[in-house]
C-alpha cells in the first residue's frame, strides 16, 4: 500500500509541476511594441536559437508561409534588440534587413495582422538605429552618402508605418506617434 500511495504522489508531483508546452509562440501588443508572451521578463535570444534555425529551415520548404515568415521576423528583431542595440554590426544589419523582407513578403502574401504592421514599424526604426552611429572614420564620402540615404529612407518608411498604425489603432495613437523619430544623420 505505501508503495502504491509513492506511486500516486510522484505522478501527481509531474504532472501539476509540468510547464504547458505551447507548439507556436504566442505574441501581444503592449502599447506600440510587439512582445512574445512565453512568461519570462527579458528576451533571452539563446532560448530561441533551435526554434530559429527551424524555421529558417521551414522557410526555405514553404517561403510564402506567412505565420513562419512572421515568426522568424520577430525572433530577429528581438535578438537584435538585445545583442546590437549598444553597438550596430554589419552582421545584424543584414539580419535586420533579411526580417524586414520577411514581413514584407508575409504582408504581400495577405496576411493583415497588425501585429504584422507594428513588426515592420519596428523593424524599420531598427533599421535606421544601425546606420545612427557616427563612424566616420570607417568610411569614404561615397559611403557616407549611401548611409545617409539608407538612414533617411529607413526613418522616413518607420514614421509612415507608425502613422498608418496611429489611424488603425486610434486608442494606441498616442504611443505609435512617440514612436516616430527625427534625427539627423550624424555625419555631415
Amino acid at each position: 500500500m505505501k508503495i502504491q500511495n509513492k506511486i500516486i504522489l510522484l505522478a501527481g508531483l509531474i504532472i501539476f509541476s509540468a510547464n504547458p508546452v505551447f507548439a507556436q509562440l504566442k505574441f501581444k501588443i503592449i502599447s506600440d511594441n510587439i512582445y512574445i508572451s512565453d512568461g519570462s521578463i527579458v528576451f533571452k535570444p539563446s532560448k530561441y536559437i533551435a526554434k530559429t534555425d527551424s524555421l529558417a529551415n521551414i522557410l526555405k520548404k514553404h517561403p510564402k508561409d506567412t505565420i513562419v515568415l512572421f515568426t522568424h521576423a520577430v525572433l530577429v528583431l528581438k535578438a537584435n534588440d538585445q545583442l546590437a542595440k549598444p553597438h550596430p554590426s554589419i552582421s545584424e544589419l543584414k539580419n535586420l534587413q533579411m526580417a524586414n523582407a520577411e514581413a514584407d513578403t508575409a504582408l504581400k502574401t495577405g496576411m493583415t495582422d497588425i501585429r504584422l504592421k507594428v513588426l515592420r514599424a519596428q523593424l524599420l526604426k531598427s533599421l535606421a538605429y544601425q546606420y545612427s552611429a557616427d563612424e566616420r572614420w570607417q568610411f569614404s564620402k561615397d559611403q557616407i552618402q549611401s548611409r545617409r540615404s539608407a538612414f533617411l529612407g529607413y526613418q522616413n518608411s518607420a514614421n509612415m508605418e507608425f502613422d498608418n498604425l496611429a489611424n488603425l489603432d486610434v486608442t494606441n495613437a498616442y504611443d505609435y506617434q512617440k514612436q516616430k523619430t527625427n534625427n539627423a544623420y550624424p555625419i555631415q
